[in-house]
């Protein structure tokens, strides 16, 4: 399972989410001044009976200022949430990420694919790309809803 997040650093206005309405903002511990986030996340592999624990802050050195120079899986990663943001048309992401930028980012990440699957992922989004330049058949009869 892969899960992506997007922070948004205190006093963003990028802020989608309402403050607390039943809790007061708990004060940061000393010392996290170079901490975005504190990750807890608690996960149990297929076949076992216990959970286990990943806690750590996320921190400065966490912070990847470019994406080319992310690990392979996440920019694919990143591309296939990308390509999934612009199909139901996602009005919060960027208006610079466009289709031949998720192709592009799919492409550099490709890495080994011996079965294929992320090669048939770029021509999904090649053909996502070429559906969203075509206009939209006009209500002439063909192809219209109800006619």
């Amino acid at each position: 399972m892969t899960a992506i997040y997007e922070i948004t650093p205190v006093g963003s206005k990028a802020t989608l989410i309402d403050p607390s309405r039943y809790q007061q903002p708990k004060p940061v511990a000393a010392g996290s001044a170079n901490e975005f986030a504190f990750l807890k996340l608690r996960y149990k592999m297929p076949g076992e009976d216990k959970s286990k624990l990943v806690d750590r802050p996320i921190t400065i050195a966490d912070q990847v200022n470019d994406i080319s120079k992310a690990p392979e899986s996440t920019r694919f990663a990143t591309a296939v949430a990308a390509y999934g943001s612009m199909l139901r048309g996602d009005p919060y992401i960027d208006k610079a990420f466009t289709w031949d930028r998720v192709i592009d980012l799919a492409n550099g990440a490709k890495g080994e694919d011996a079965f294929g699957y992320r090669a048939e992922f770029v021509s999904l989004v090649r053909l996502a790309k070429t559906a969203a330049s075509q206009e939209t058949l006009k209500s002439t009869g063909r192809g219209a809803v109800g006619q």
